[in-house]
């Protein structure tokens, strides 16, 4: 679903009007790391953009990322 909204053309960097944050920093503090990985890789993507808590997603992608490399590792 993420890749056919980036395909048409979503903006992969609007915050979100209920909480103030991306789509990618949603997806990261969520520990969905198949979407991080799409949104990462979507043109134009911003991983430093600040949301309402004043966070950015790139800490979370790290952990994401991490999480995901250690369980296929087991």
């Amino acid at each position: 679903m993420v890749v056919l909204l980036i395909a048409a053309g979503a903006d992969v960097n609007i915050a979100l009007m209920d909480i103030g944050e991306t789509p990618l920093s949603v997806a990261a503090y969520g520990g969905y790391a198949d979407v991080v990985a799409q949104l990462a890789a979507a043109p134009g993507v911003d991983v430093n953009l600040v949301g309402l808590c004043r966070l950015t997603p790139s800490k979370p992608v790290l952990k994401v990322a991490m999480t995901q490399a250690l369980d296929t590792t087991k």
